[in-house]
């Protein structure tokens, strides 16, 4: 097969091609990313994708069964959808490397024998930063001698590779599993990073050092040889950015959870001081009456209510007791009659069972010098 623009028969496609190949992927992936942008948008996924974090309960959108609304929901959903993007850009990354093209490349001065023998088309190019600009190219001849190079270089070699039923479904079914892999590895280190200080100190130090691995690997090819694949590229990116998505999910996590603590704080300080000012309202009563502690009263199942009650119950009992103790009925104790109050004398035959006001006594007419005397 030779060039499909005209050319020599030393690699199947020329670079141009190639990269035109490559346009067609990162369309895909645009594409691909507009349609779940586009279903995120009209429809409720994500509970569906983490069942785990998200729930809606009534119309109400719940992280980690926790009430979220205004900007901190839109912060937290922009991260799940981060997670979503960088999962998608990973797996078709994949799927494209093993399935349909197969891309590797390397900076030093090695000839690319083992990539020659599998069947992929080289292309060199000197490792400097004109060449980024000049697209100064040239294929290799696997036929030839090889040699290595007599100065760094450049060498990207591409092979489309073959289908096979077999070889698809078990890449498809890979890629399944590393979407699910990614999606309850960020609710679990989510949830694991907002109730330890520790863990998420552990995320932010794997950001740092993803980033620089990633940094080290593009520009290691300057000291020493090296041999990367697109994928590996993509995987380089992505790591880093997913570790921060999950500590900006732990934080807010973090923050629901000390809001709540305070809020169930709150609740039992009111509760209590309701409860404490009853108790003394109704120990401070200054009078029960005997009527009001025979009544059956209505408990409504408060708890202040029912102390409330006990109390007033005591109270009569108590009070009953000390009056029936010195000679006073629990009427009399409880309306504070002192039993030091003289009574007015009267014999126990005088008083009439029919009136309520005991009778006064004769008064007998007596002459000047005799004493009055009661009878």
């Amino acid at each position: 097969m030779g060039y499909i623009f005209g050319g020599t028969q030393i690699t199947k496609f020329s670079w141009f091609e190639y990269q035109a190949l490559m346009l067609i992927l990162a369309a895909m992936v645009v594409s691909s990313l507009f349609f779940v942008e586009m279903t995120l948008k009209n429809f409720q996924v994500l509970p569906l994708l983490f069942p785990g974090m998200f729930s809606v309960h009534e119309k109400r959108f719940l992280f980690f069964n926790h009430d979220i609304s205004g900007l901190r929901a839109k912060r937290i959903r922009g991260e799940a959808k981060m997670v979503l993007r960088i999962t998608l850009i990973g797996v078709l990354s994949y799927l494209w490397h093993h399935c349909v093209i197969e891309m590797t490349q390397q900076v030093g001065k090695t000839f690319p024998t083992q990539q020659c023998s599998v069947g992929q088309d080289c292309f060199a190019s000197e490792f400097t930063l004109a060449c980024l600009f000049n697209k100064r190219t040239v294929g290799i001849d696997c036929n030839a001698e090889h040699k290595d190079f007599s100065h760094r270089m450049v060498v990207s070699c591409i092979r489309f590779v073959p289908p096979t039923a077999s070889s698809w479904l078990m890449h498809l079914a890979i890629s399944y599993s590393v979407t699910q892999l990614s999606f309850k590895a960020f609710e679990l280190l989510a949830w694991i990073g907002g109730g330890s200080t520790r863990f998420r100190r552990f995320l932010l130090s794997m950001v740092f050092v993803g980033f620089s691995i990633f940094g080290i690997l593009y520009f290691v090819g300057v000291w020493t040889d090296f041999e990367s694949t697109w994928i590996s590229f993509v995987m380089g990116l992505t790591i880093p950015l997913f570790f921060h998505s999950v500590y900006k999910c732990a934080v807010h996590l973090e923050q629901l959870w000390q809001e709540d603590a305070a809020r169930v704080h709150r609740n039992i300080e009111e509760h209590l001081s309701d409860a404490f000012k009853d108790i003394a309202d109704a120990v401070c009563q200054p009078y029960i009456s005997p009527e009001s502690l025979c009544r059956p009263t209505l408990v409504k199942g408060s708890i202040v209510n029912k102390i409330k009650n006990k109390i007033q119950t005591m109270r009569g009992s108590v009070l009953g007791k000390i009056g029936k103790d010195t000679g006073l009925d629990a009427a009399e104790s409880l309306c504070g009659t002192s039993p030091s109050t003289p009574r007015s004398p009267t014999s126990p035959g005088s008083i009439s069972h029919g009136s309520r006001d005991p009778p006064e006594p004769p008064v007998l007419a007596l002459s000047p010098g005799e004493h009055e005397v009661y009878v």
